[in-house]
Order: C-alpha cells, then structure tokens, then sequence
C-alpha cells in the first residue's frame, strides 16, 4: 500500500538522493588497482656475433661489441630499439663503463689496443697501444678498477702466453703488467666485486684457472688462485653483492676468502640478484632458471622468449635488472630480451565483495606471474583459500575461507615472492531481522538483530523496493516507493532496537518494512550493502 501523503513530502526522496550520492562518492573515491606490466619479450637481430655487452643505467642504454662488424651497437633499455651503432676498429671485444659514466672503455681484440669512446658524442677520442706489455696483441676483456686504472687482458689461445696489464690514466696512460709472475691464457676475462675491493679473472683453458685481485694495492697484486685446478667454467661468472660468493658457468659456487667450493647449481651463465638471495641463470636447456641462492634450491624456470642459439657457446653473457623484472641475455648475434622469474603480483579479486553468512565463496583472481615459481598459496584476512587453481599467467581461481565481516587483505606467495593487495576482499554484514509488536496505542516496536555487522548506517523503509545498482559497491541499494528514512546509530553494534511510529490502522496490515545497512571500515574504499529485510507488519 503506497501512502499519498509519504508521496507528496519532498523530504524523503531529498533524504534518498543524499543516501546514494553518499554511496556514488564511496564508489568513485575508491583507488584503481594497478597491475605491474613486465616488457613483451623482444629480439634484437645484429649484424654478427656479439662479444659483450654492458648497462648504461643513467641513460638507460646498451653498449654491445660486435667484433666482425667492427662496431659497437646502442640499444635502449627502455624498448629494446637500436638506437646507434658506434664504428670502433679493429674488433671491439670486451666493454665497460667509467666509474662517472662518461667513458666506455673498448679492447680492441687483435690490435692491442684500447679505445676511449666518450658517451656524449658517441665518438672514438683516443686509443692505447698496449700490445707489448701484454704479450700478445689480441686484447680481450677490459675492467675499470677504480677511477684512472684500467686493468686489460690478452686473448692468445693456444698461440701463446698473455699477462693483465694495469693502464694509469692519471699519470698519463702508463701500462705495466699486474703479477708477472703468473700466465692466463685462453680469453681471460673480468668479474667485477660490487664491493670494489676485489676483482677475479677467469679463464677458458681447460682446466681453467681463477685469479683474485686486490684492486686496493698499487700493484694490483693477485691474492688468491685457483691455477689449473678445481674451478671449471670460470670465464663466464658473477659476483654476490657482498662479494663473499662467486657462481661460475660450469655450476661451482665458491667462497671468495677460499675458493673452496660452497654450493652447486645447474650449469649456466649467471647473475645474483640485487641482495644476492637469488641467482639467475640461462641453463643449457635454453631456460631462464631462478635458484635459492643459500640452498641451490630451483625456484621455478622460464622458456627463452627468442630463439636460442647453440648452448654454451652462443650464450654470451646475461643481465637482470635490479627490480628483477627483465632479463637480457646475448645469444650469438641475437639480444633477448624477456620477463624473468618474479614473484607473483595479486590485483583484482572478483567478486570483490560477499555476504558474511554466505559462506566459502568461489572466486577469481586477475593479476600476474601465477605460473612461475611453483604453486601458490592465497590467505584472505590470514585465512588460507582453498582449490587454489591456475588457469593462466594472469588468472587463477580459489575459493576463500569463511570469515567475519570486514575488508580482507589478499596475500598470494610461491617460491619466487609474496605480494599482497590490501582490502581486495571484503565480507558484507549479514541482517537478520526480528518483528516484535506492541499491543495497544499508536505505536508498533520492533527489533532488528545485525549480526557480527561492522556497519555504520542502517537505513530503513517502506513499502516495496525497487533494486539499485551503484558503481563499485557491492550489493543492491533497495530503493523503496514510500516513505523512508535514514538511520545512523552508534558504531559499531550488534543489534539495535528502534521504535518507529506507525498507525495501528487496519489498513496498514501486511505493509513490507525494508531494513538495510551499509559498511564503510576503511572510508571511502570499502563500502558495501548488505542484503535487503523483508519483514510485514501484522
């Protein structure tokens, strides 16, 4: 029965507009959810085979050698395009960067020679003959040490013999040999100490040996050796961040005090991460593998996203960013650029919102990386999900755990990392309403019971509803066709009673009374409706 008097007082529609505007504002205040995004695997195709390859971080750049082109090829890091090519002759080999970043320091294999390539101009300013101090023309590898000292290797192979040689810049391009006493061969090449106390030369000669540098001393002195002995595949290594771990090509991690060895991974070239937890490796089965840098464990795997070239000889070098989010690899005379083995990333949990008496509830999660990294678990408000299914990189499906009411953190975590979304889950109030009439007078009295509710507004009505759907807030707005009005008792609470003065009129009999509450823990972002009462008067 609709009331013509409710119908021609403006205050009640007034109140009505004010209670959804109120519920259109939660909804639009409440933040995006935002997805990280990783780089489309990209290949970079060169004119010939690449030597090495080295990170501009300040200008977002590549610098990688191309020897048999004679060049030296620029590729942004931000979307993997060439940008340059830079003539450096004869046969750019190894690279590296000046400690201010203005500087890329090229060895000039079969030349004997070193080239200043100034990163402003993109241009050659100067060359260093150092050929007679090392024994042999073809230069190799080359390492700034610290600030004015370069040290440079020879590559002489089965030819010959071949000495380091420390180039002092401050006083005026001076070569001498580093530990003359002792021979590399077989293209020896540098691994830098992020401490930059130490450096080690390995090399290729089988057995190969491995050499550690005092960077620290005059003479860069060779403290430590593993001469033709038990170290394998140290031409291709990395250096833990703290500089006490060193994890060769051939799988052997050793002590840098010792070089005993410490721990075993698969074969490959590798990279620790940037707090050295994890080493990142290009395997000979052409995948990209994570491991637990304490206990070797294999974290998860990701194919190459270009075609490889013959493992291990095309697999020239690898680099991951610090974030962990993209790795380079150089494979012949192709530059690969792919996602590496991140953790996954929860966003979007739909649906969002569910009634707190609805019990366990299926739902799906958006997001990224679900299949690296082995299986992942997903709590709800510290409480484990179930069935926890995934259906691709980017979507899975669980069913979460009964709870309370209230806004849920979602945790998801594998072996590669822990991500968390705050309030991506929420558990609606749950009404349960009682009538309880009054006999005599003008009044009817009833009760309703709002269980475990963390709400903040109840509101209440007459007559039939009609459902209203509001942008971003879970649950439909009862919207009545008579009177209303607005209720806001203290929060929160369990149960309430409210009088409310209606006719005894027999007219009046079997009227619906609508009651309806709406949460809002977490103001703006966490609004919700709960169900909508139904409940007669006698």
């Amino acid at each position: 029965m609709r009331d013509r008097t409710a119908r021609d007082d403006p205050q009640p529609m007034i109140r009505t507009l004010a209670f959804c505007a109120a519920l259109a504002w939660v909804a639009i205040s409440s933040p995006a959810q935002i997805l990280v995004v990783p780089p489309e695997p990209v290949s970079v195709t060169l004119s010939a085979t690449a030597q090495d390859f080295v990170h501009d971080a300040a200008r977002e750049l590549f610098y990688v050698s191309v020897p048999d082109s004679d060049e030296v090829v620029v590729i942004s890091s931000h979307d993997y395009s060439i940008v340059d090519t830079i003539t450096v002759s004869p046969r750019p080999s190894g690279l590296d960067l000046s400690h201010d970043g203005s500087t890329l320091f090229v060895a000039l294999n079969q030349a004997g020679r070193v080239a200043y390539v100034d990163l402003t101009t993109r241009t050659v300013t100067d060359t260093i003959d150092i050929g007679t101090e090392l024994g042999h023309s073809a230069t190799w590898d080359i390492l700034e040490a610290r600030p004015d000292w370069i040290l440079v290797s020879a590559n002489p192979g089965s030819a010959g013999f071949a000495y380091i040689v420390l180039i002092r810049r401050d006083i005026g391009n001076a070569a001498t040999r580093v530990a003359s006493n002792r021979i590399i061969r077989a293209a020896p090449r540098f691994h830098r100490d992020p401490t930059a106390a130490f450096a080690y030369v390995g090399e290729g000669f089988s057995p190969n040996s491995l050499y550690k540098l005092d960077l620290s001393a005059a003479t860069v002195p060779i403290v430590l050796e593993d001469n033709h002995g038990a170290v394998s595949g140290s031409q291709r290594a990395d250096v833990s961040h703290d500089g006490s771990r060193i994890a060769l090509s051939s799988g052997q991690i050793l002590d840098t005090a010792t070089f005993a060895q410490v721990g075993t991974v698969t074969v490959g070239v590798s990279q620790y991460n940037a707090d050295s937890s994890k080493i990142f490796a290009m395997t000979q089965s052409d995948l990209l593998t994570v491991f637990d840098a304490a206990t070797q464990a294999a974290l998860g795997s990701e194919p190459m996203a270009c075609a490889p070239g013959t493992w291990p000889l095309n697999v020239i070098d690898l680099w991951v960013d610090p974030t962990e989010s993209v790795a380079l690899a150089m494979l012949g005379n192709t530059v690969c650029g792919l996602t590496t083995l991140v953790g996954p990333v929860v966003g979007e949990v739909m649906p969002s919102r569910a009634r707190f008496d609805a019990g366990p509830v299926a739902l799906t999660v958006h997001g990224n990386f679900f299949d690296l990294g082995g299986a992942p678990s997903l709590t709800f408000g510290g409480l484990p999900a179930s069935n926890v299914q995934v259906v691709n990189r980017t979507t899975l499906t669980c069913v979460a755990p009964v709870d309370e009411t209230g806004p849920k953190d979602v945790v998801i975590t594998n072996n590669l990392g822990s991500d968390q979304q705050v309030a991506a889950f929420h558990r609606t109030p749950s009404m349960v309403t009682t009538l309880e009439p009054v006999l005599g007078g003008q009044q009817v009295t009833y009760r309703i019971l709002m269980t475990q509710s963390d709400a903040v507004g109840l509101y209440l009505s007459l007559g039939d509803p009609v459902a209203v759907l509001l942008p971003g807030i879970s649950g439909e707005f009862c919207l009545p066709q008579a009177h209303q009005m607005l209720v806001l008792p203290s929060w929160p609470f369990d149960a309430l009673t409210i009088s409310l003065p209606i006719p005894t009129n027999p007219v009046l009999s079997g009227l619906r009374i609508l009651g309806q509450a709406v949460t809002a823990t977490g103001i703006p972002a966490t609004a919700a409706l709960s169900n909508c009462t139904n409940f007669y008067l006698p």
